[in-house]
């Protein structure tokens, strides 16, 4: 759960993006990321106590490297794990020190 605070309630929800490489489709996958990871991807201090620092996911961190087929297979990979932040702290350091 995030304070208040964190949600942008301004923010309008889209009903329908087109699944293709695009600006637009990548806002509208980033949404769940924002988050975490804030509304410009850079990360910064942990979302809340006991929480680790969060990565740069943005085009400046290490995924703004990676070819688009990559990008969608690590994307992938964390959005099916299933994992939780409260049950895999250390998973999630695994995962930002290979990105």
């Amino acid at each position: 759960m995030f304070p208040a605070e964190m949600i942008n309630h301004d923010r309008m929800l889209v009903k329908e993006v087109k699944a293709e490489i695009s600006l637009e489709y990548g806002k509208y996958l980033s949404t769940s990321c924002q988050g975490c990871h804030r509304e410009n991807m850079k990360g910064g201090e942990p979302v809340a106590p006991g929480f680790l620092v969060v990565a740069d996911i943005s085009s400046t961190g290490n995924p703004g490297k990676w070819s688009d087929e990559l990008f969608i297979r690590h994307a992938s990979n964390w959005k099916n794990s299933g994992r939780k932040n409260s049950e895999s702290k250390r998973n999630a350091v695994d995962y930002d020190e290979r990105i």
